[in-house]
């Protein structure tokens, strides 16, 4: 994870780097959360809102903007999306 990703691309051009082996983190807003899978891809994903339900069952949900690199090497810095036109997931 990287915390304020954004802000940091210069950590992006090589996040082959980084521990990747963790199944869990604990992001919050504009940090960024670097996945390898078993196809040798590359993604990024940046956390842009944390919301709460109410209803029923209470728990966090998170929306997220993400850019997969399909060249798969591990230079994402100038895969990290643009804020204003990528399309987020909501999990």
């Amino acid at each position: 994870m990287i915390e304020k990703g954004e802000s940091r691309r210069p950590l992006l051009t090589d996040v082959s780097q980084f521990d990747t082996s963790s199944r869990a983190v604990g992001a919050g807003i504009d940090d960024a959360i670097v996945l390898h899978n078993k196809n040798d891809y590359w993604a990024i994903v940046i956390i842009t809102a944390i919301f709460e339900r109410q209803k029923l069952n209470p728990e966090k949900v998170i929306q997220f903007r993400y850019t997969i690199q399909s060249n798969r090497t591990a230079n994402l810095h100038d895969a990290v999306p643009d804020n204003q036109s990528q399309d987020g997931g909501k999990l």
